[in-house]
């Protein structure tokens, strides 16, 4: 059988692939892309690679390895000089670390809630504890939640809302607003609501309506209404979720 490169010296597409660990699928797409043009016989359409091919295809793995756009190597290609290459490699570095910045900003939401889940595995019941520190909290309407640029400061605060007893004594929440943590930096923003240091919390999970009734069963009596944080939503296929909250009472 006749092998795709016959001249010494040369490689074939297949044993490139092989030799570098890639599909034959990413080697077209470099050629398709003008950034590693192999020599093409013109009989039988094989593509050949040099050691000088290898060289090129080097610095486009390096690339690949450090995220570099393939479009964005093709314009630093275009342009063979070392100032270009410079400002290339110190772009990707700028936006390594900012991905570095976003995934630790992840891992630190991760450990938040990972304990939340843990706790409800090991206290289905909920348990009682005292809080430790004030929480100080903002008011958002709905009317609020309108403006994106508000939404999106919210997306990762925690969600407090208000329950209040009705006539008969039953508690419900406020549906026109909701409570968040007051954001860092605002320090001079007057809270809308605090919840105090030494107040008895009870952790509990279940449906709206679950929690609506423990609250009520805690509340019994009491006028005044009380704070329930929803920690993490277990969503259920019938749209019945339930959630896991710590109820401010």
């Amino acid at each position: 059988m006749k092998r795709e490169s016959d001249s010494a010296g040369m490689l074939s597409i297949g044993q490139v692939a092989k030799l570098y660990g890639i599909s034959h699928d990413a080697l077209r797409l470099y050629d398709k892309k003008g950034l590693l043009k192999p020599i093409v016989n013109p009989e039988t359409g094989y593509r050949s690679y040099t050691l000088e091919h290898l060289s090129i295809l080097d610095m486009i793995m390096v690339g690949r390895k450090t995220g570099i756009p393939l479009a964005r190597m093709q314009r630093c290609f275009a342009s063979p000089n070392a100032a270009e290459h410079a400002k290339l490699l110190s772009e990707q570095r700028a936006a390594v670390q900012e991905q570095i910045r976003e995934l630790q900003h992840i891992e630190q939401h991760l450990n938040e809630l990972c304990p939340l889940v843990e706790d409800a595995i090991r206290n289905p019941n909920g348990r009682a504890f005292t809080l430790e520190r004030n929480i100080f909290l903002e008011c958002v309407t709905v009317a609020d939640l309108l403006s994106t640029d508000v939404a999106e400061s919210l997306a990762e605060r925690d969600e407090f809302l208000l329950f209040g007893p009705d006539t008969s004594g039953e508690f419900h929440e406020d549906e026109t607003r909701a409570f968040y943590p007051l954001a860092p930096g605002h320090t001079g923003h007057e809270p809308a609501a605090v919840i105090k240091k030494g107040t008895r919390c009870h952790t509990f999970q279940g449906t709206l309506d679950a929690i609506r009734h423990r609250v009520t069963t805690l509340r019994k009596g009491a006028k005044q209404p009380v704070f329930v944080r929803f920690d993490y939503c277990l969503p259920a296929s019938d749209q019945d979720h339930h959630y896991l909250c710590t109820i401010f009472a």
